[in-house]
């Protein structure tokens, strides 16, 4: 009877011990918010590239992250030239980072007006600074397209090295979204160096003047003011007042 006893006592202690110790990492810590990255593009795309931006991104960019770094863009400066049209308005829409209004001022390109390489233009645009991943296709298939009416002896060499370098940038850093650095000149002339070449072409002032101001200012009169007209019969304009006579013989 006794080791009845201590047997039921054994198995009333053994039930009563507190059960594994190592259940408390699983639910609690597998829902971190480190490991999530698909509401990160949206939220701080937003804060990097202007404020038009945050809401584009979440949704193309699924489950893509921003962990491969900046892209520098191309410059753009408020003094630069808005015209000829299309190619210094659709330049200065990019260079800015103003997507929609791009796509508007190219919509109705033809192909051999430089529609092709237009979207393009406007790929890059969406690729890169909304987020919109797919266009990254859009930008390889067009990069080598006709500039038609697009085309600028300065300004499309940084168009096409921007399309190589994002597209490089996309090679070497698939499902990110990059962090687009822009250039915009607001200090000094407030003009690209494309932008300044323009306007000294065209004729208009800048901080930068062409020639240096002389010494002497250039109202100055060029010959001394006469005196005031001498009475009939005194000495004409051309003589002075106080100048000798001359003697007779």
């Amino acid at each position: 009877m006794p080791r009845r006893l201590i047997a039921l006592s054994l198995l009333l202690i053994v039930a009563l011990l507190p059960t594994g110790c190592g259940s408390d990492s699983t639910a609690g810590d597998s829902g971190t918010s480190d490991s999530g990255q698909s509401g990160d593009p949206g939220g701080n795309n937003g804060g990097d590239n202007g404020g038009d931006n945050g809401g584009d991104n979440g949704g193309d960019n699924g489950g893509g992250d921003k962990g491969g770094g900046s892209l520098s863009w191309v410059p753009w400066g408020p003094k630069d030239p808005q015209s000829p049209t299309p190619t210094w308005s659709a330049y200065n829409y990019l260079a800015d980072g103003k997507c929609s209004d791009l796509q508007s001022e190219v919509a109705d390109l033809t192909a051999d007006q430089g529609g092709d390489f237009g979207k393009a233009m406007v790929a890059l645009c969406q690729a890169a600074v909304k987020g919109q991943s797919k266009q990254w296709a859009v930008v390889e298939a067009n990069q080598n397209a006709e500039t038609g009416a697009l085309n600028h002896d300065c300004l499309t060499p940084l168009v096409k090295d921007l399309m190589a370098r994002g597209l490089a940038w996309r090679r070497a850093h698939p499902g990110a979204v990059p962090r687009v650095r822009f250039h915009r000149v607001t200090t000094g002339s407030q003009e690209t160096e494309c932008g300044h070449a323009a306007n000294q072409e065209n004729g208009e002032q800048t901080e930068q003047p062409t020639e240096q101001p002389t010494d002497q200012p250039t109202d100055q009169p060029t010959e001394q003011p006469t005196n005031e007209t001498p009475p009939a019969g005194g000495p004409s304009e051309t003589s002075s007042p106080d100048a000798a006579p001359t003697p007779d013989g």
